[in-house]
């Protein structure tokens, strides 16, 4: 019943904030027309993380375990692809927003943005979702919903500081 209840709120909230970063209207990385279906995606990821970790906590195996590793790693790739295919791999709208992504990418927050954003919080969640479905998940769909939890908290992180490092003048 809660859920319910909870599910309209819960996405116009994860909505709404892509609204307050495109009112900072000088910050060209937060201008993308992505990032409310980004963010909406980005809330599915962390409540499929924190679900399965709440199964596991409380020993629930059953269907919810299961549709939440499902939902995780669908969630999951689409944040992959997002990130990749509309930030990191096209060309940018403006050099202010190319200036922000290669700070991300290949400046100061790379090594967050690749190793803990990327690799260790989407990849290897991926791959331990996949290997999981595939042997039994067990002890990998935890481990891969806390990998993703702190690879999106890395990538959010990367995210806002290089918005915010381009300067204005």
């Amino acid at each position: 019943l809660l859920y319910h209840f909870t599910l309209l709120p819960a996405v116009m909230t994860a909505v709404y904030t892509a609204f307050l970063f495109a009112q900072a209207k000088a910050r060209d990385l937060w201008q993308s027309p992505l990032l409310p279906a980004h963010l909406l995606v980005q809330a599915v990821m962390a409540g499929a993380g924190a679900t399965t970790l709440m199964c596991s906590l409380v020993g629930d195996n059953s269907e919810t375990f299961l549709v939440s590793n499902l939902v995780l790693g669908a969630s999951l790739l689409v944040h992959l692809g997002l990130i990749l295919g509309g930030e990191v791999m096209i060309e940018h709208s403006s050099k202010a927003k190319e200036r922000a992504v290669r700070l991300m990418t290949c400046g100061p927050y790379s090594h967050v943005f690749w190793g803990l954003g990327m690799v260790a919080g989407g990849l290897i969640p991926l791959a331990l979702i996949v290997w999981g479905l595939a042997f039994g998940l067990g002890v990998y769909g935890p481990i891969a919903a806390g990998l993703s939890l702190i690879g999106l908290l890395a990538y959010e992180h990367c995210f806002v500081l290089a918005g915010q490092s381009i300067r204005l003048s």
